[in-house]
């Protein structure tokens, strides 16, 4: 783990069909934008 890091957030990610990894990273930061505030951006 990082000493860095405020925050750590574990997921798990289930599909029912086959989907490429970018497609999930995708999907995560769309569903998490704006949610977690300026300060705490994944995008960063």
């Amino acid at each position: 783990m990082y000493d860095s890091a405020k925050y750590l957030v574990h997921a798990d990610i289930r599909t029912s069909g086959v989907v490429e990894r970018s497609d999930v990273v995708g999907a995560v930061f769309g569903q998490t934008e704006g949610l977690l505030g300026d300060e705490l951006d994944l995008r960063d």
